[in-house]
């Protein structure tokens, strides 16, 4: 890890509470400890979870499953389109990210949806309301991380669990941090493998951007690198 002490919050994200996950587990050295895992609702919301979580420890980082900006080919196509007339980018390029190509080639899996043509367009900005929310509540300037050296108080990234579920040998992410927890729930096993995503992020396992300049626009999967 760059930073040791430090707390891993993974976070499965959607539109709704209902179907968001949460888990929290702390890193010391070689000491791998869980704090909670949650499932949320209405009444428990993954917001008011994650500031606790936060405001208990840091440094902290959160590895949230969502994409967390869009395509650099749609921001442009879309500034000076008129109704009706052809748009001078092509599909791909609108619709998917650099990231999201860099996925596909590197672990031949299926890649994310789409976020400029899918509704998962709707859960990126969910999560990017999120930040702002959280930044707000905790009064930190939470940046996304493009280092694992860059980790101060409070950073996030963008994860993919299936991606990193491809680069270990274990099950479950359970298995891979060593912790003796079996969700049944499948959010919170999705936050868990955000959390081993974020671990790998710290231990500066991960791909780097291939263009950070555009992933800063457009956004960055952090996964491991294969062994």
């Amino acid at each position: 890890m760059s930073v040791s002490p430090v707390r891993v919050i993974g976070a499965d994200w959607a539109t709704e509470d209902r179907k968001r996950g949460v888990a929290v587990v702390d890193f010391d050295g070689d000491a791998v400890s869980l704090v909670h895992v949650s499932t949320c609702n209405a009444r428990r919301k993954a917001l008011h979870l994650i500031a606790e979580s936060v405001a208990a420890r840091t440094p902290a980082l959160i590895a949230i499953d969502a994409p967390l900006g869009w395509p650099e080919g749609l921001s442009c196509a879309l500034v000076l389109h008129a109704a009706g007339e052809q748009l001078q980018v092509r599909a791909d390029a609108m619709f998917s990210r650099e990231t999201d190509h860099f996925v596909k080639e590197k672990l031949r899996c299926r890649p994310p949806l789409e976020v400029g043509a899918n509704l998962i367009a709707r859960t990126a900005h969910s999560a990017n309301a999120f930040l702002a929310e959280l930044r707000a509540d905790t009064g930190y300037p939470i940046p996304l991380l493009w280092s694992p050296g860059d980790l101060r108080d409070v950073g996030a990234i963008e994860v993919y669990p299936a991606a990193t579920r491809r680069t270990v040998a274990f099950a479950s992410a359970s298995a891979a941090l060593g912790l003796a927890v079996s969700p049944a729930n499948e959010h919170v096993k999705d936050a868990l493998w955000c959390v081993l995503a974020g671990a790998h992020f710290l231990r500066g396992e991960c791909h780097q951007p291939l263009n950070e300049a555009s992933s800063r626009r457009e956004g960055w999967i952090w996964f491991r690198q294969s062994e």
